[in-house]
């Protein structure tokens, strides 16, 4: 996708026992209506300034990795009602590991931002390792993705297990 492009994202994650991804799995391949989309492995840097700047401004920037590819994505504010999240993303294609903020629209940054700045001070956070799988599913007139993930994720040097569930509209 372009700078230029953006999407509203509408997800819900839920944290989801490992113990049942087997059981969960099967369920879902046997959904009528469901449609397996493969499973893939992902790895994600997920940036800010040691002082949380970008929090600061509701924003949340990643890049990915997938099949030889990085993406950078930044989610910007947006609204979160009953646990579901809907927010504008931002996401381009990059070839390095750390991102670029000048990438992206100039029009997604408050007034006055030094976009240098904030450049300058990026570090990674955390990261998270792990296999997606997915699922369209079709409920009536809307498709739903559903992805699980299962991994890692590491952060000062400590790592833990992710299994979540992922409900996209």
């Amino acid at each position: 996708m372009d700078a230029d492009n953006q999407q509203n994202e509408i997800e819900l994650k839920l944290f989801f026992p490992a113990t049942e991804v087997s059981r969960l799995t099967t369920f879902l391949n046997s959904l009528p209506a469901a449609t397996s989309q493969g499973c893939q492995q992902l790895s994600n840097g997920y940036y800010d300034t040691p002082e949380l700047a970008l929090r600061q401004l509701d924003m949340g920037l990643r890049v990915r990795g997938c099949d030889g590819k990085r993406e950078q994505t930044i989610k910007t504010a947006g609204r979160v009602s009953g646990g579901i999240h809907s927010r504008p993303e931002y996401n381009v294609d990059i070839d390095a590991n750390s991102p670029v903020l000048s990438l992206f629209p100039a029009e997604i940054w408050p007034e006055n931002s030094d976009i240098d700045a904030l450049q300058a001070r990026l570090t990674c956070l955390f990261h998270t390792d792990f296999q997606r799988c997915r699922w369209l599913v079709v409920q009536g007139e809307s498709l739903i993705e559903l992805a699980l993930d299962t991994g890692t994720i590491a952060a000062g040097g400590q790592s833990e297990s992710l299994c979540e569930l992922e409900f996209e509209l």
